[in-house]
């Protein structure tokens, strides 16, 4: 058998494998590369099979390594080394790349070790040394089923990277002839895509290809048309009845030609819904990027929640998502249902009822909604209850409905002002019971959603922070802790969902409307979720700290018995990711996000009991101008170089009327201001003497030292690492999160002797001295080039 070229990761197959194998004493007879495995007509090739007798794997002992790019998240491909590993009869694969380990056992697909390449462990070593490792105890045989399983596996993984190959060549096929783009070549293409599923569906013998088209397009018959116009009939859930064809024929005959070699009608539905999944990530990421909730993040919380846990012979549980956007909620949980279905083994009514009575979406955007049921329907056909409308109105088809699960990422910040819906919420009512004028759709998404589960009912829901923190949306947390009982509380990182251009800080919650009375709510605050935050195409990135935050969730909730018999305050699970749990009666309607618990009650006595409030060290000043009778400096946070601590520019506001709301604040100099709002926490100044009497806004806290602290000692404090942390834990609202002062004045500071701080006072003296030397000396020169 030829070798099959593939392209692998480079600097893990030339450097880091060769090396292991070297060191573990395997000579280069032992192992191969891109070793080829055959799957029925599908042939891969394996990164690397190591084998006691390369002339006859089959009777060999044999290993698989698998090399990822740094980038990759090693655990994705677990199903694909173990797949590698059964078609060989290997005892282990392992996945690696320049910095991990993951081995996993090909028999039941349980990792049994992992850890850093550059310091592997004892058991590592002599698991796998070739003396130790080609012996007969792991010469293993798999079953006909983990070989059938195996081989389905690598079928799938081989055809959604072909099958999506093809779908990107047809979407640049309508580019490139009729200058369709994103979500409009997207349309075009899926009209093509359901002409074919249609005629394969409705008459096996009709072969669509170019040839056919061009047959039955004689006689000035637009062939495409009639067949559309069927579709739509089948399909009338799908298609409205004026859509139309906005293609070129030449345009249709070349993705008829690109499409016409697959069967649709008996390709796997992973195949097909996988693929168009992939395309439609790649394609609505700018004009449906607020509809669109990255796959690391529903794969969580549907786990959280495990949805197919409650479902039985006898019991199919409901799921809806009221804001379903381009349904990422509701695939995930029809294809986990069809594969619980599979196992529980039921009959066609049963999976009939899974497809059109258990999954419930809505949506206010058409576009969104016909999104979801073709995904849908690419996934297992269960698009039957889709529905255009808003999801905080009744809709015919759910009316009365109360549901299992709700899985749900609503949207922020729109306000509504229709009063049949504000009417209908507590949230939207004075306390005196009159409606007000609008309201935030966040806090009406959670109310309805509590109104939506039944007495049983499980939510998983992303919520922005505000209304978790808010000072003013007390209500609306004393509503959910009066209707639910909260499960866990996961913070996210800082703009998370920065591709859906929301700089928005969030968090998840999930809870059940059964009273629980457990001692802990489990909480959790992620440094990163498998995807990039900086830009708005949200590439994958190898940190998903979903996995370990998952498991020690799971480990939690078997051993709930024996942490119920604590009494402490609180229990640190885990350093990194931070996972803890809290008592439940500490947790009150005045905070509900998970890293405000974890700086309250674990942050100081986790890193040291030498530690004082900040309030021991500074007070703070509120000085303010009551009216500008001459114009004034200004100083904003972004006139503040946070590299260097130091006031760089300013603004002039020239009178009173002038005057922004947030100019309040007269400085003297030798005080210091600091910025209290998420990422800008480092904004930390000196005032110096030209700024004298100058105004700055309220953003900052403006703070005078308490002898013996000194102002340079307070400001290095101010700028640590140390104090930065607990701003971004205790910061509040959602668009604009920032700690309020008495909050920033709590924070925990190292103790410090009066000598400490005369050293560091000496220091940062000198540091700033030459500083602003420098910086004149640069101006002066700068100035004389140019005058």
């Amino acid at each position: 058998m030829s070798k099959v070229k593939v392209s692998r990761e480079r600097n893990v197959d030339t450097k880091i494998v060769p090396t292991l194998l070297k060191k573990l004493g395997y000579k280069d007879d032992d192992w191969e590369a891109d070793y080829p495995l055959s799957s029925g007509r599908t042939t891969v090739a394996a990164d690397f099979l190591v084998s006691s007798n390369r002339e006859d794997t089959e009777n060999a002992i044999n290993l698989i390594i698998e090399s990822k790019k740094d980038t990759e998240i090693l655990s994705n491909y677990i199903d694909q080394a173990v797949s590698y590993g059964r078609l060989v009869k290997a005892r282990y694969s392992i996945l690696i790349n320049t910095n991990e380990y993951i081995v996993i056992s090909n028999n039941n697909k349980k990792e049994i070790m992992s850890g850093k390449v550059s310091n592997l462990n004892k058991v590592f070593i002599e698991t796998f040394k070739k003396e130790n490792y080609f012996k007969r105890e792991n010469l293993v045989c798999f079953s006909s089923i983990q070989i059938s399983e195996a081989q389905k596996i690598v079928n799938t993984i081989e055809s959604v990277k072909d099958f999506n190959k093809i779908l990107i060549e047809c979407q640049d096929i309508i580019r490139n002839n009729d200058g369709l783009t994103g979500s409009d070549a997207f349309d075009e293409l899926s009209k093509i895509l359901f002409i074919k599923i249609y005629l394969e569906n409705c008459d096996k013998n009709f072969v669509f290809s170019t040839k056919k088209i061009l047959e039955n397009n004689k006689d000035g018959i637009n062939w495409t048309k009639n067949q559309f116009d069927n579709v739509k009939k089948e399909y009338s859930l799908l298609f409205e009845k004026d859509e139309s064809i906005a293609l070129k024929q030449e345009t249709v005959s070349k993705i008829v030609e690109k499409l016409e070699k697959y069967d649709l009608k008996h390709t796997n539905v992973d195949i097909k819904g996988n693929a168009y999944e992939i395309l439609l990530g790649k394609t609505f990421i700018g004009s449906l990027g607020q509809h669109f909730t990255p796959r690391t993040v529903v794969n969580f919380m549907l786990e959280m929640l495990n949805p197919v846990a409650m479902m039985n012979d006898s019991y199919i549980p409901t799921i809806i998502d009221p804001s379903c956007g381009t349904g990422g909620f509701l695939v995930r949980c029809l294809e986990l249902y069809l594969e619980k279905a599979k196992q529980l083994k039921f009959d066609s009514e049963k999976i009939k009822q899974i497809r059109e009575k258990s999954i419930y979406g809505i949506d206010l955007n058409p576009r969104a909604a016909k999104v979801t049921k073709m995904n849908l329907s690419l996934h297992g056909d269960g698009h039957g209850s889709i529905y255009t409308g808003n999801g905080l109105e009744e809709q015919k088809g759910i009316e009365g409905k109360k549901f299992d699960i709700i899985l749900t990422n609503p949207p922020f910040g729109v306000q509504i002002s229709e009063e049949k819906i504000l009417k209908k919420f507590s949230y939207s009512k004075t306390e005196k019971g009159q409606v007000k004028k609008s309201a935030d759709s966040t806090y009406l998404f959670m109310e309805h959603c509590l109104n939506l589960l039944n007495e049983t009912g499980k939510i998983g829901i992303v919520l922005p922070n505000g209304i978790l923190n808010n000072s003013n949306d007390k209500k609306s947390r004393e509503n959910i802790l009066k209707n639910i009982s909260i499960d866990a509380l996961i913070s996210l990182p800082n703009k998370s969902f920065k591709f859906a251009k929301a700089n928005a800080c969030t968090s998840i919650l999930f809870g059940n409307k059964i009273l629980n009375h457990d001692k802990y709510i489990f909480m959790a605050l992620p440094e990163e979720i498998g995807y990039e935050r900086v830009t708005q195409y949200a590439s994958e990135i190898k940190q998903n700290d979903f996995f370990p935050i998952l498991k020690e969730y799971n480990n939690y909730c078997i051993n709930k018995k024996i942490y119920e018999t604590n009494d402490k305050e609180y229990i640190i699970l885990s350093e990194k990711p931070i996972t803890f749990l809290i008592r439940r009666d500490l947790v009150t309607s005045k905070r509900l996000d998970a890293s405000y618990y974890y700086s309250e009650y674990i942050f100081h006595k986790h890193i040291s009991t030498n530690c004082v409030r900040l309030s021991i060290y500074a007070k703070e000043v509120e000085r303010n101008l009551l009216t500008i009778k001459e114009p004034i400096k200004y100083i904003e946070i972004k006139n503040i170089v946070p590299a260097i601590g130091n006031i760089c520019s300013y603004s002039i506001i020239e009178n009173e009327k002038e005057r922004p709301s947030r100019a309040k604040r007269l400085l003297q100099s030798n005080e210091i201001i600091a910025a209290r709002m998420t990422d800008c926490e480092k904004n930390v100044a000196i005032v110096s003497e030209q700024y004298q009497n100058s105004l700055a806004t309220n953003g900052f806290i403006h703070l005078i030292p308490i002898p013996p602290m000194t102002t340079e000692c307070l400001y290095y404090l101010l700028r640590s690492d140390f104090n930065t942390q607990q701003i971004r834990w205790k910061s509040s609202n959602t668009i604009m999160p920032s700690i309020y002062e008495e909050e920033y004045l709590n924070n925990w500071m190292p103790k410090l002797s009066i000598e400490q701080i005369k050293q560091i006072t000496k220091r940062i003296k000198n540091s700033i001295e030459k500083l602003q030397k420098s910086i004149n000396d640069f101006d002066i020169e700068i100035n004389n080039k140019l005058y």
